[in-house]
């Protein structure tokens, strides 16, 4: 589909007399190409030899796309990165999956008597997508949808890190600039790798009033895309009723992010 599109667009444009730059282009075709060979990657002769280009040509085109993080290189070998792989996935799932987890939000916000989230990764942070409030203790906040956070002191952010890529999460961490909102936010890089080491094993963040005290969250990511997940389902309640139900919580919330994943899966979302 990608490919005609391409093909029509090219067409198109050519059609109108309109002028279009071939370092563009060129860089354009260097990612399909990629794109073509993901699975054993390919190396700067075989690029120089598709486009017919030295490798010194090549070459300052493959580190503008590293830099952009659209590529990357392991073992003398580009392939695409998993920035790439998520947003082509997010161009055509962004608002269908909201539509297919709200339902779901509505059901853990009434079962579990909190505000239920859907979050988006976006670069390193996270974007609220949705939410279904029901705080009949008395936490509530102004509307968050489309607000950015950082992902380190949500649990929706750190569902999402922990299960991207060893490289991601080695970038994140000398990247992010930590902020102690509360005495509870971890801001240590150490403590943090350890923390998503552990969300990796047992499959699901906590948010331990690290970004509101007396608030905690559990948050699960959405297996539901190739090869990191993009979206995490969350629930925020207050910190007491975590504690003391914190087990069913955990157990229902897996659930619901299976369930979520599997329906998106199978829409092809």
């Amino acid at each position: 589909i990608l490919r005609s599109e391409f093909v029509y667009y090219e067409r198109e444009v050519r059609k109108l007399g309109q002028k279009y730059l071939q370092s563009v282009q060129r860089a354009i075709d260097v990612v399909k190409y990629i794109a073509e060979n993901q699975e054993d990657g390919v190396t700067l002769k075989d690029i120089s030899k598709k486009f017919s280009k030295t490798p010194s040509t090549m070459f300052p085109i493959l580190n503008t796309l590293i830099y952009a993080k659209l590529i990357q290189v392991k073992n003398k070998r580009y392939r695409l990165s998993p920035e790439i792989l998520r947003l082509s996935f997010c161009v055509s799932s962004n608002i269908s999956a909201k539509s297919v987890a709200h339902k779901y939000l509505e059901k853990i916000a009434h079962e579990l008597e909190g505000n239920a989230h859907l979050g988006l990764l976006s670069e390193m942070s996270v974007i609220y997508v949705d939410r279904v409030v029901n705080s009949p203790r008395g936490y509530t906040y102004s509307n968050i949808i489309g607000m950015v956070a950082s992902g380190y002191r949500t649990g929706l952010g750190k569902a999402l890190i922990a299960f991207q890529g060893d490289n991601f999460i080695r970038e994140y961490l000398s990247r992010e600039k930590f902020e102690k909102l509360t005495p509870y936010t971890i801001t240590d890089p150490d403590e943090l790798l350890e923390e998503f080491k552990r969300v990796r094993r047992d499959g699901y963040a906590l948010d331990r009033q690290e970004s509101t005290e007396g608030v905690s969250c559990v948050a699960v990511p959405i297996l539901s895309c190739y090869p990191y997940p993009c979206y995490s389902v969350s629930i925020a309640l207050p910190h007491s009723r975590f504690l003391e139900n914190f087990d069913s919580i955990v157990r229902t919330m897996t659930e619901v992010a299976e369930k979520i994943g599997e329906e998106m899966r199978r829409l092809e979302v």
